[in-house]
């Protein structure tokens, strides 16, 4: 099979006229996810809907600034390293050394990108005077990516350890190894049943640990290279790459190659689905299917696009709750289903919290007859359905795809996978660094060296922005016209957006950018320089064709940031301070912009994690308990005004 053979809708938007004048990666990725959907995409000639700040507007048109409208960095340099510096992520990567990192994959830009293009579809649907924001800043995208990794509770002291992990991985479970092929992979075990089944396939059962406390990780206190990291490797080298990949395969565990970019948008599963072509841009990622018929439903009279809207959410994880949360941002009402032990990710920290806060929740084991059945009763009254299971485990518990049109024909189902619903790689499962390997994420970063594991999730949050871009598209549709919707994307298809720029330097014969170990940047003109007292990225300059610098780089190693910054700033070199993650509270630029949000969680107290994107006044209802028995009377009442 190939490209041209896959069945992909794509005239969901047809009708659907967008004016981009922008040049930004944002905008051009913005384009081409409209554009694959089937929007006539313009550039310049009338009121932009997709352009940079400054630009004549249409009434429902989104500006893509670098910082936000406001604040001492709005004309900042709008490198996306630069705004990864003043968003705390540099200094978030994960290295050898103590210190920033130069990253080279640009992901605030990849996620301003679909939150421009979501932001523009709900500013069309709401009724005028909408609360959906007319900016998308690249760095508030960047802090969607960062919404389990930012955060912090009233009275405690930031927790500093969790930014010292080695590039390789948080754990020895969970991380990149050479085989004997000299080939690397990423072994994904992220729960204590998958490390479990990984030291058992490795031959290393007798070094399973005891559970740890509360908090803690298993193999915390173990150096990387030394311990059970060293046993694993010494395993690893043993064997080719793909005699592991089956190996875990049939053990059920997460795994994945790290692959160059080539490699990745020439793979046969990426080619088979559709994902990339020829000219190696990504595409067809998020795909739209009209699957019944049913009456039109009208816009809401209201100045959120979702208002009235129940979304019923069966998920876990990362991905497919952060669906329900940006859906409950553009005015939906979000019930979540878990299983009775609760969601995996209860347990890590602020991020449950985060993806979750303003939903209300219940437990049901769909693995009983008469919970299945109250899960049917919801989606017959839900108008949206979300879920971030495999579509053989859906079928599994009885909620296929058939079956849940069948009780719900007006629904628009939102499904997320790892790698897509067809394709030799579509019964795999997947987590973010596993995709993020495959696509040539961590080769990139790491170039000749080992690959370097992004301290960022970006292709969980990314997928589900992809998931909410389909929604929306499919009820652009369905306000006039009608119908039950399916919506479906991928990890996978999130990863390939961020190579969208590496994949436009293959098709354009320039090639794209590597890095290297604890990679500082390609120049002194553009990277970073360690002062006395911190770190500061020299942002977008250019190599002097001849000459001496126009600044002793050297002698900044001497100085204090503000100083280097000054000296910097002076000689014409845009230059930014690289904060670290746990002091972005302090930085007012964040609070003028409204990058945060606060709510009160009972088991915690005050919580503040990033804001949403989409609303601009955030929801302030904590995440729900687990075992909830919420009062859904609102959603059997008669509807039939809507």
């Amino acid at each position: 099979m190939t490209a041209s053979d896959v069945d992909i809708e794509r005239g969901v938007l047809s009708g659907e006229t967008v004016r981009v004048t922008s040049s930004r990666l944002a905008a051009r990725i913005a384009a081409s996810l409209l554009g694959d959907l089937g929007a006539t995409v313009q550039g310049e000639g009338g009121a932009a809907d997709l352009a940079d700040p400054g630009t004549p507007m249409s009434p429902a048109g989104v500006t893509l600034s670098a910082y936000g409208l406001r604040g001492e960095f709005r004309d900042a340099s709008a490198s996306d390293q630069a705004v990864m510096a003043v968003g705390g992520a540099l200094t978030a990567q994960w290295s050898y050394r103590s210190g920033p990192v130069y990253l080279l994959t640009p992901f605030p830009s990849a996620a301003q990108g679909i939150l421009s293009a979501i932001a523009l579809l709900a500013r069309r649907l709401g009724d005028a005077g909408t609360d959906v924001p007319a900016d998308v800043s690249a760095l508030h995208a960047l802090f969607a990516l960062q919404s389990g990794g930012y955060g912090r509770v009233a009275g405690q002291e930031p927790d500093r350890t969790r930014w010292r992990h080695t590039p390789r991985g948080q754990q020895p479970t969970y991380a990149t190894y050479q085989t004997a092929d000299g080939t690397w992979l990423f072994v994904g075990a992220s729960t204590r049943p998958f490390m479990i089944r990984t030291l058992q396939t490795l031959g290393l059962e007798s070094e399973v640990p005891e559970p740890p406390p509360p908090g803690r990780q298993s193999f915390d206190e173990v150096p990387v290279g030394t311990g059970i990291w060293k046993q694993m490797a010494e395993v690893f080298a043993t064997a080719p790459r793909q005699v592991w990949l089956d190996r875990f395969a049939k053990a059920a565990v997460p795994i994945g190659p790290v692959l160059t970019v080539e490699e990745a948008l020439t793979h046969e599963h990426v080619r088979m689905l559709g994902l990339a072509g020829d000219d190696y841009r990504p595409r067809n990622l998020v795909q739209v299917h009209r699957e019944t018929s049913a009456p039109a439903r009208p816009r809401p009279t209201s100045s959120l696009p979702l208002a009235g809207m129940r979304v019923l959410e069966v998920t876990g994880y990362i991905a497919g709750s952060y669906v329900g949360r940006l859906l409950a941002d553009l005015g939906a009402d979000v019930v979540k289903v878990e299983a009775p032990g609760g969601d995996p990710f209860r347990r890590g920290g602020l991020g449950f919290f985060s993806w979750n806060y303003g939903k209300r929740g219940m437990s049901l084991d769909l693995s009983v007859e008469s919970d299945r059945a109250r899960v049917f009763d919801l989606i017959r009254r839900a108008d949206i359905f979300v879920t971030n299971y495999r579509a053989d485990s859906l079928e599994k518990f009885g909620l296929g795809r058939d079956r849940v049109f069948a009780a719900k024909p007006g629904l628009i189902h939102c499904s997320i996978s790892a790698f897509g619903e067809g394709g030799p790689l579509s019964r795999l499962q997947g987590f973010d660094p596993i995709v993020q390997a495959f696509v040539g994420v961590q080769a990139r970063q790491g170039a000749d060296g080992e690959p370097i594991k992004s301290q960022m999730a970006a292709t969980d949050y990314m997928a589900a922005m992809l998931g909410v871009l389909g929604i929306l598209s499919a009820r652009t549709r369905q306000v006039t016209e009608g119908g039950g919707y399916s919506v479906s994307t991928s990890l996978l298809s999130a990863a390939l957006l961020l190579v969208f720029d590496a994949a436009e330097g293959l098709h354009a014969g320039t090639g794209y950018s590597r890095g290297g170990l604890d990679y500082l940047g390609p120049s002194a003109f553009d990277g970073l320089h360690e002062c006395v007292d911190g770190w500061v990225l020299a942002a977008g300059a250019t190599t002097p064709a001849g000459g001496q610098p126009p600044v002793d780089f050297g002698a900044l190693a001497r100085t204090s940031v503000q100083d280097a910054l000054a000296r910097l700033q002076a000689a014409g070199i845009p230059a930014l301070h690289c904060v670290h993650p746990d002091d972005l509270f302090t930085q007012s630029h964040l609070a003028e912009n409204g990058l945060w949000t606060t709510f009160d969680q009972p088991e915690t107290g005050t919580v503040t994690v990033p804001a949403p994107v989409l609303r601009s006044a955030g929801l302030t209802g904590p995440a729900p308990a687990l075992g909830d028995e919420p009062d859904l009377s609102n959603w059997f009442t008669d509807r039939s005004a809507l």
